[in-house]
């Protein structure tokens, strides 16, 4: 029998929907779903999501020309100058060209093409880890892409002195206004070890010049001797003196402080495949010391080749 006695009023079913209705509704979610969104590359750590036709102009623009990058493409900074590439074409002979637009870790765009006739500063990141570690360095391009690194400003250049109060077998390091030299990427800021291991080990030689500045004071080769005694020694790296005895990889490309006459200079080049042995921390003089005489010195780029 039924539970609710006849008297009991009827419930009132809900009107039924139309199954047209229903279709025109799962019709509309799958076109919503199937609608192209991409991203537009920024920088490494800030990824933002645009629908590609209601992007404002503004923000494509910030990506050389409304490059799209597919979403699961996720660019990477070049870790060395040879697999370097600039986020934009650059007109070829223009210096300066940057990856990524000039801005510190921003990525290159994997559709741009490479300008590799340009020689400029350029952000790399050779141990492919976070981007916020990421340099900035010179890549030289005519030299077969050599990734260059530049000495600190209160080493980079030390004017002509007497130096009377210092001691021919002293290190500069240990002048009063010594120091060993230190060096930092382009824009200034110091360069960490660790990138500067990796680049080590993605590169296969290594080089960097020495200037000498001297007023009768010997830097290499003395003529009126014939011999190298009063060659400079440098402190590599590795905390290995190099010399004229003791290694083979430096040259003299230009040796005017030879004669010991007047003033001239003299340019080292240290061209090495023992990659640990550069940069250059230290220098040593030992021709110096006697009246009217007077040495200052430049520390050039060390440029890696990979």
């Amino acid at each position: 029998s039924s539970p609710c006695p006849s008297s009991c009023p009827r419930r009132a079913s809900a009107p039924s929907t139309p199954a047209s209705w229903w279709r025109k509704r799962r019709r509309k979610r799958v076109e919503s779903a199937r609608l192209p969104t991409r991203r537009l590359v920024t920088t490494p750590t800030a990824w933002r999501r645009f629908s590609a036709p209601s992007t404002p102009s503004s923000r494509r623009s910030r990506a050389c020309g409304a490059r799209w990058v597919p979403r699961t493409t996720r660019p990477a900074l070049a870790r060395t100058c040879s697999s370097a590439t600039p986020v934009c074409p650059t007109v070829s002979g223009t210096a300066g060209a940057r990856v990524g637009g000039g801005r510190r870790g921003t990525a290159p765009s994997a559709l741009s093409e490479p300008s590799r006739s340009s020689a400029g500063e350029y952000w790399i990141d050779p141990n492919q880890g976070c981007a916020r570690d990421s340099f900035k360095v010179f890549c030289n391009f005519t030299a077969g892409g050599e990734t260059c690194v530049f000495p600190s400003k209160d080493v980079e250049e030390v004017k002509a002195s007497s130096w009377e109060q210092e001691d021919p077998q002293r290190w500069f390091s240990q002048f009063k206004e010594g120091s060993r030299f230190s060096y930092t990427d382009s824009d200034g800021q110091p360069l960490g070890v660790v990138q500067l291991t990796f680049l080590r080990l993605l590169s296969v030689s290594a080089r960097q010049n020495f200037t000498y500045h001297c007023h009768r004071s010997v830097a290499w080769h003395s003529t009126s001797t014939g011999d190298h005694r009063h060659a400079l020694r440098f402190l590599a790296a590795n905390e290995e003196e190099l010399s004229y005895d003791t290694s083979p990889y430096i040259k003299a490309v230009a040796d005017g402080c030879a004669t010991r006459k007047g003033s001239s200079r003299t340019v080292l080049e240290v061209s090495t495949p023992r990659l640990e042995q550069l940069p250059l921390t230290d220098v040593r003089v030992v021709d110096f010391g006697e009246p009217n005489q007077r040495f200052g010195f430049e520390v050039g780029p060390v440029c890696f080749l990979g």
